[in-house]
């Protein structure tokens, strides 16, 4: 099953001209304005259960949300590192995204695997912090023992 970011935005209600905030917003069919785009736009870090950075940035309808996060430590059974890049609409302090195709210089996840949906992330976007709240991304699209989720600070 593919998901339409447009069609998950619609179904959130927030299409229109003016999106859900009443302000002219910055990224069209969602609330986003620019003031918020300038607050939550950036690079977040977290160090437990293991390092990881997580980036937020516009791009066209949605918000692109990439993670990168190394395995937790487990001796010879530490997974390996992984990165995963997903697009969602900003509701009320959350976004729902959907893993996307995204090929980076250590690899990435090609296109051919949206045969099979890779996962998705929610995430609660705070004060200076972006929490992962749910994820079924790294079982899917990095491997067993990478937990994606937790607190991300701003650098």
């Amino acid at each position: 099953m593919k998901f339409s970011v447009l069609a998950l935005i619609s179904a959130l209600g927030c299409v229109g001209p003016v999106g859900c905030s009443g302000q002219e917003p910055v990224v069209p069919g969602s609330q986003t304005t620019a003031g918020e785009v300038a607050a939550i736009a950036g690079t977040y870090r977290r160090a437990t259960p293991s390092n990881g950075e997580l980036v937020l940035s516009v791009q066209g309808e949605s918000w692109r949300v990439s993670v990168s996060a190394a395995g937790v430590p487990n001796g010879a059974g530490t997974a390996a590192d992984c990165q995963i890049s997903a697009l969602g609409p900003l509701v009320d302090q959350r976004i729902t995204a959907i893993v996307a195709p995204a090929e980076t210089e250590d690899g990435g996840i090609p296109g051919d695997v949206f045969q099979n949906p890779a996962g998705a992330l929610v995430l609660v976007v705070g004060d200076g912090e972006v929490r992962i709240i749910e994820e079924t991304a790294s079982g899917e699209a990095c491997g067993p023992g990478l937990d994606l989720s937790g607190t991300y600070i701003r650098d």
